[in-house]
């Protein structure tokens, strides 16, 4: 069976992502933009564009804005045709509200966030 990547790529991300079709807000500069959610984790999105995204130049100090849930500071990753890949300041994966909109996009995975623990050294903390 051949290797398509794709699936290598799942196994690397930190974090789950979830199907989302939802409207956002990127700015940057003294422009800013309607894209279209794709996915979305804590740690970043996946955003189509109305234009290619080559055609909006550089994409520094740029910030993203789901309404009614979060603002943050983001890199743009990859672009491609029509899309943008985005990933979060590390502020975003303690944002309460970016953690319930995940909760309700797939409550089984995040059931009970009271006792999710936020791993930053790359180990898992060990339970005696």
């Amino acid at each position: 069976m051949a290797n398509d990547g794709i699936g290598a790529r799942e196994h690397q991300r930190r974090f789950p992502r979830y199907k989302l079709e939802r409207d956002c807000k990127l700015f940057f500069g003294d422009q800013s933009l309607t894209g279209r959610i794709s996915d979305i984790s804590l740690g970043g999105a996946h955003v189509r564009m109305p234009l290619v995204a080559s055609s909006y130049g550089k994409l520094e100090n740029l910030r993203f804005r789901l309404v009614d849930v979060c603002t943050f500071a983001v890199d743009a990753r990859w672009r491609s045709d029509k899309s943008i890949g985005l990933q979060f300041e590390a502020a975003a994966q303690r944002s309460p509200a970016l953690r319930d909109l995940l909760s309700e996009l797939d409550p089984i995975h995040y059931a009970d966030r009271r006792d999710m623990t936020i791993v930053t050294s790359g180990f898992l903390p060990i339970s005696s």
